[in-house]
């Protein structure tokens, strides 16, 4: 064989190795353009402005729902919507004309639906500079917009909820001046909205070179975290402040300003400068593509990665590859993965996608989804994969977001002490709460899908005015409170207080109700309103006996004559006046009471963290407002008493029960003030069975335990029960101040407070002893003595019968 011969031979077989390793690169080629998320797509350039698909990858075919056969060949006029020709035909033009990528965003229906893509196009110019291809790829963007819907839908529904809430709200721009504030802002300022608005949002802190530093790293860095400054009032008051700040975009991307709320845009912004840097040659695409991309061993190590999952991940290039992707990925989806990755390797399954979580490097959890594909060697083996990974984190924080908003309204709206319902705006009830059910005797089963206007119960005469409030809500416009009378699915009506706001609940405009039982406070006017009549009747005619007794008093006067007599008829007409007094005030304290419970029970809400959590100084703050609510709900409640007593209208309810029962109870309510000042309680006592009234005998016994404690600083507090003949002797000794024997007859004189060491120290209004005294005597036809050694302490004796008769 000769030297030529034999370099020939060499020729021929490095030419046969490099087509070998060029067929196989464009094998793997092939299958990564055909496992690629994105859609990808080729287009011929023909002339007269036509274009016509050359080549298209799985994911267009998938996006379309398109076969191979309805693109490849065919004109985009027919493969591409009506709709979409002229602007992807202007977008073609100005990618060959200007000779560049062109980048735009698309809505066009397709068979499964409207889908948002974005666009990307690029030419492919032959030798002499002739542009006769366009590649371009499509990015499925219709999850992400849907839920960037759902996300400003559920902003536009808590801007309400943000308005009432307790912390300063407030938005700036890249200045630092305020855009906009929240009721609280004002308040917490001491300025008016006009006066915040427009200015620098540093100067209402005592250190603005600080406030001025938090302002620029929220833009530099998108978010800051319990930032602590000083707020200054207009009153020059001083409110120490934790303040969190994020930015906040339009639709395009742009940054608008920064609000109290959290979201970081550094993937995005990442994402958008790799996007720029796509280029056509493959090894472009896997280090910057919108996506992590790997290339993995069957061992699970990393072959390698491209920069953007490095960034995901939080790992350098060099620190990934001495790695296994299972050390990196979330417990609780190993096992399924490599369950999936197992059957890919044995050839059971050519690829396989997966939501998995990974664990950065940092220890923070990201959310993805994941495809895998296998690439073969020639006997058809698995010789290493290829993985496609897109963080969807922010997805799941703003679906989780709006699950956790939906659960707040769903505990907030069954909790709530009045009727809440849903309806359209047509009356179609759509949901309510238990208190509706309450309300109504109907259960939401029973109601939902039915029409309140025909229900009956509305009655004939209101329909009209129903119809009304429903036309209002269509226009947006809350409505109320307007006054009912319903009829419950029992027949018996009930008086209502109505208000109804429009509100929108995902994509759907529907009317939110708040109904409450008004029947007392009816009832409770309606007896206001006799009793005036009634009072005003006496008045009249006790004026007239005035009138008659003066003439009277004149000729006594002139007669020199005045009898015992009618001194006492003079005395018993201001006895009754006195009685009148006492009915007027049982009846408007009733009143009181509505908005108190009210009071009570929101403030109970807010300090139990349903509506958020508070900061120790609003907690602070609420239980002041909570505690004093309840003081004076027993202040309300004692005068109520007195003056049922003294109106003679007051109730006795006899039952069965033990006084052991009623002795525990008073004692657990005073437990913890007798541990605090660490005195000694003793209980003496027979288990004995009464026949009275229980909740008069609590309320006197509790009044007597509660003094003893208040007025003891250190010793015992003795409780002692007997039976003697057929009445209870119940006795509570304490070593506490005692009383002066002067002072003693005092004691049960309402509104009167005796003066002691402890006055100051101590709360009460008098009322205490008076009541117990009246409640004893007129509720449960006992006595209630004392028996005090002045700075030695007291004993107060109750003696009731242990068998009470009904009254009639």
């Amino acid at each position: 064989m000769t030297l030529k011969d034999l370099s020939q031979k060499k020729d021929e077989e490095s030419l046969k190795k490099h087509t070998h390793e060029i067929e196989l690169n464009e094998k793997h080629l092939s299958l990564i353009y055909n496992t690629l998320s994105d859609a990808i797509f080729l287009l011929a350039v023909e002339p007269d402005d036509c274009f016509r698909y050359v080549s298209v990858n799985q994911a267009f075919l998938t996006f379309t729902r398109l076969t191979r056969e309805q693109v490849v060949g065919k004109r985009i006029e027919q493969v591409l919507p009506e709709t979409a020709h002229a602007l992807v035909i202007s977008k073609y033009k100005e990618a060959i004309v200007d000779n560049k990528t062109v980048f735009w965003e698309e809505i066009s229906p397709y068979p499964t639906g409207e889908l948002v893509g974005a666009v990307t196009v690029m030419p492919v110019r032959s030798a002499e500079g002739v542009c006769t291809h366009l590649v371009g790829s499509v990015h499925d963007l219709t999850e992400i917009k849907r839920a960037e819907k759902e996300i400003r839908d559920l902003q536009r529904y808590n801007r309400k909820l943000i308005e009432v809430s307790l912390d300063p709200l407030v938005t700036f721009n890249h200045e630092g001046c305020i855009l906009d504030v929240n009721e609280a802002t004002i308040q917490a300022t001491g300025r008016s909205r006009e006066e915040l608005i427009g200015t620098p949002f540093a100067d209402y802190f005592t250190d603005s070179e600080k406030a001025h530093k938090g302002v620029m790293i929220v833009f530099q860095t998108g978010e800051v975290r319990d930032y602590e400054l000083v707020m200054k009032a207009k009153d020059s008051t001083q409110i120490f402040v934790s303040c969190n700040a994020s930015v906040y975009q339009d639709q395009t991307g742009d940054v608008m300003g920064a609000f109290a709320a959290a979201r970081d845009i550094t993937e995005r912004k990442q994402a958008e400068e790799t996007l720029e840097k796509i280029e056509a040659k493959f090894r472009s695409f896997f280090e910057y593509g919108l996506m992590g991309v790997a290339i993995t061993s069957s061992e699970m190590g990393w072959i390698e990665v491209n920069n953007h999952l490095c960034e995901l991940l939080g790992y350098t290039r060099d620190e990934m590859v001495t790695k296994t992707w299972s050390e990196m990925t979330h417990p609780e989806d190993l096992v399924h993965d490599v369950e999936q990755f197992n059957r890919l390797l044995d050839g059971e399954i050519d690829n396989y996608s997966m939501e998995k979580r990974f664990i950065r490097k940092d220890g923070k959890v990201i959310d993805s989804i994941m495809s895998v594909s296998g690439i073969l060697r020639p006997d058809g083996s698995v010789d290493y994969m290829v993985a496609f990974i897109q963080d969807i984190t922010v997805r799941k924080k703003a679906e989780t977001a709006l699950r956790e908003s939906e659960n707040r309204f769903k505990v907030l709206f069954e909790s709530a002490p009045d009727a809440y319902y849903l309806n359209d705006f047509e009356g179609i009830f759509i949901d309510g709460n238990k208190a509706a059910e309450n309300l109504l005797g109907y259960s939401r089963e029973e109601l939902i899908g039915k029409n309140f206007l025909n229900a009956g119960i509305i009655p004939k005469d209101k329909i009209e005015k129903a119809l009304n409030v429903l036309a209002k809500n269509r226009n947006g416009e809350s409505s109320g409170p307007n006054e009912y009378i319903l009829k419950k699915k029992d027949g018996t009506n009930v008086d209502v207080e109505i208000i109804t706001h429009p509100v929108k609940i995902g994509n759907k405009d529907i009317v939110l109700g708040i109904a409450r039982d008004i029947t007392e406070r009816k009832q409770a006017m309606e007896e206001i309103r006799s009793l005036n009549e009634e009072l005003e009747q006496r008045i009249r005619e006790r004026t007239a006996d005035l009138q008659i007794s003066k003439q009277a008093l004149v000729n006594i006067v002139e007669d020199l004559n005045m009898t015992a007599e009618e001194l006492k008829n003079a005395n018993e007409s201001l006895q009754e006046l006195d009685r009148m007094k006492s009915m007027f005030i049982a009846s408007t304290s009733h009143e009181l009471r509505t908005p108190l419970n009210s009071i009570i029970g929101f403030t109970s809400i807010l300090l139990e963290g349903w509506s958020g959590e508070l900061n120790s100084e609003q907690k602070e703050q609420l239980g002041m407002v909570h505690t004093s609510g309840k003081h004076l709900l027993n202040l309300i409640n004692d005068v109520i008493d007195i003056s049922k007593i003294e109106a003679g209208k007051i109730d006795v309810s006899i039952s069965e029960f033990k006084l052991r029962e009623v002795v525990d109870e008073v004692v657990s309510v005073v437990r913890n003030d007798i541990d605090t000042k660490g005195l000694t309680l003793t209980i003496e006592m027979e288990d004995i069975t009464l026949i009275s009234d229980r909740r008069r005998l609590l309320q006197s016994f509790l009044n007597l335990v509660s003094n003893a404690v208040k007025f003891t600083q250190r010793g015992n507090i003795t409780i002692q029960a007997k039976s003697i003949n057929s009445n209870l002797n119940i006795s509570v000794t304490d070593s506490g101040i005692g009383v002066k024997h002067e002072d003693i007859p005092k004691l049960f004189t309402p509104f009167v407070r005796l003066e002691t060491s402890l006055t100051n120290s101590t709360a009460g209004t008098g009322l205490g002893l008076y009541l117990t005294k009246k409640l004893t005597e007129e509720a449960l036809g006992g006595t209630v003595d004392v028996i005090s050694e002045y700075g030695k302490g007291s004993t107060f004796i109750l003696n009731i019968p242990i068998e009470m008769e009904e009254q009639k």
